[in-house]
């Protein structure tokens, strides 16, 4: 997570980053732009909804295009009809494009795309110093991991929790579940030295196509003031993210993550384009 930018105090803190209910900031398919191992040696379909994607970001098939038939995109890449539809849906789930019955796939219009995600350096201009894993476990998903990763009850999965400290304390506390399936040799690596998104992308060969985000601002409960050493008045960033991943032309959870934030050494800070 990018770290920069001025501090605030915790009163201008709370009153320009009150978030009433949940802000969820979407990255559907950003990965297709940065990530050119997946349109290079990835599954056909994500290559071509790859190579889609892009064909509408440089505006090459404009708001409300009409695209090419599946038999003409069929002709032209070479590719099964079967492909092609998975490609299509990908691009659809993503919002990037729709169905207009009896007429065809169009480009939807450009919307907001989220370009920055960053919490502000801790106050006074520690640095964050380090990163401890003090657990990295497989264990039985219970009903509410089960149901955010559109999983059965039981199912194992992957929890590892990690805590980011500067000189003094604990500032950011993060909690992952993931199936095992994903990637079963994970304990087998060096977790507290290699970022876990890495491991899954490049290791596991995860496709990760889709992220959403929720933000609150509230104050800590007593469990989470004492993760982070904080009183419980002390203001607290709580961020959940959900990843997915594309299987079969489905887009379906792969990672949920959940983070616990010093409200009081970090600002958030968020930059969007009107852009796909």
């Amino acid at each position: 997570m990018s770290l920069a930018g001025p501090q605030k105090t915790e009163n201008e803190l709370l009153d320009n980053q009150r978030m009433h209910g949940r802000l969820n900031l979407y990255r559907q398919l950003d990965n297709f732009r940065y990530r050119a191992d997946m349109m290079n040696t990835g599954p056909k379909y994500l290559r071509l909804a790859g190579e889609l994607r892009q064909q509408i970001a440089l505006g090459e098939l404009a708001p409300d295009a009409q695209l090419p038939t599946e038999w003409r995109l069929v002709e032209q890449h070479g590719l099964s009809r079967g492909t092609v539809r998975q490609a299509l849906t990908v691009l659809e789930q993503a919002g990037l494009i729709r169905r207009e019955q009896g007429r065809g796939m169009f480009v939807n219009p450009s919307r907001p795309r989220l370009t920055s995600f960053a919490l502000s350096e801790p106050v006074g201009g520690a640095s964050v110093a380090g990163l401890r894993t003090p657990c990295a476990e497989v264990t039985a998903a219970g009903a509410d991991v089960a149901s955010k990763l559109d999983l059965e009850a039981g199912t194992p999965v992957f929890h590892v929790i990690q805590v980011r400290y500067t000189d003094a304390a604990p500032v950011m506390h993060e909690e992952r579940f993931f199936a095992r399936h994903w990637y079963p040799q994970l304990l087998d690596t060096e977790i507290g030295q290699t970022p876990l998104h890495w491991i899954l992308v490049h290791k596991a060969k995860l496709p990760l196509v889709r992220m959403e985000h929720s933000i609150d601002v509230r104050l800590p409960n007593a469990d989470e003031a004492a993760l982070l050493q904080i009183a419980t008045d002390a203001p607290l960033f709580v961020i959940e993210r959900q990843t997915f991943t594309s299987q079969d032309g489905a887009i379906i959870p792969a990672v949920w993550y959940r983070a616990l934030c010093r409200g009081s050494d970090y600002q958030l800070r968020a930059e969007f384009l009107a852009s796909i």
